[in-house]
């Protein structure tokens, strides 16, 4: 049934994608491609890592490609040559994908599509240099997700991830008592919890997180942009000046390394 949902709601979601909707502005590939090591966005900070992490002729899995905007963006930015494989649970969103990516003129061999499940990749064991992930493991079993990608990393290789989380239950208490509540995507997703940092250290080498959003998730009810960049720029400050405060946070990244 998580399956069927999972795979329902996107095919729907990217059945609508088409045109002007594919084409991504030039000002987003240098953005990206020109992120610094202080970024005040947590997507800017994992473009940095990527150009930081990737080497030429790495093999990379993007888990969850979904209609291949995140794949156009690190194949446009990307400073070195890799091979990039993007694995998404829709037959229509690996079409939207190749299709942004042509519009888009990257349309080249050196990256691809798969129907694939997150929680059983079709792939062998040590095939990857990299996996990365934008807000991807939070619509899977995260420990089946997570033991699998640890499975295709190659020893040393590396995991980089951006999630939404809970880690603070009053907060999250809190939270349930504001009258607004933004709804699930789909069935079964739900945000990371201490628990499951706990587990992901276990499992691999080390794990670095970095923290974002914290007033800034008034942009989900009030999408007045000069007030929302105003707000990543203060949580930025708060959590670079006040790290106890993370707590409060209600995003992150996190690398990994196998």
């Amino acid at each position: 049934m998580s399956l069927r949902n999972e795979i329902d709601v996107f095919t729907e979601r990217y059945e609508a994608i088409e045109g002007d909707a594919l084409r991504i502005p030039e000002t987003e590939f240098a953005r990206y491609r020109s992120a610094g090591a202080t970024p005040v966005y947590k997507t800017e900070w994992m473009h940095h890592q990527l150009q930081e992490l990737c080497r030429k002729g790495d093999r990379i899995l993007e888990l969850g490609s979904g209609d291949g905007t995140n794949a156009a963006l690190m194949v446009g930015a990307r400073r070195v040559d890799y091979f990039l494989c993007g694995a998404e649970i829709t037959l229509e969103g690996c079409r939207v994908a190749r299709e942004r990516l042509r519009v888009n003129g990257l349309d080249e061999p050196s990256c691809s599509f798969q129907v694939a499940d997150g929680n059983r990749l079709p792939y062998g064991d040590a095939a990857f240099d990299g996996v990365v992930g934008f807000g991807v493991l939070h619509h899977l079993d995260l420990r089946t997700a997570l033991e699998e990608i640890h499975r295709v990393l190659k020893p040393g290789g590396w995991g980089l991830f951006t999630e939404p989380v809970i880690l603070s239950k009053g907060l999250d208490r809190f939270r349930r008592l504001i009258p607004y509540q933004p709804e699930a995507m789909t069935e079964d997703e739900r945000p990371l919890r201490p628990e499951d940092f706990e587990f992901i250290q276990d499992l691999f080498a080390d794990m670095r997180v970095d923290h974002f959003e914290m007033t800034s998730r008034l942009y989900s009810i009030w999408t007045w942009k000069p007030l929302t960049v105003a707000l990543h720029h203060f949580d930025y400050g708060v959590i670079r000046s006040m790290p106890f405060l993370r707590n409060l946070y209600s995003g992150c990244t996190f690398l990994v390394h196998r």
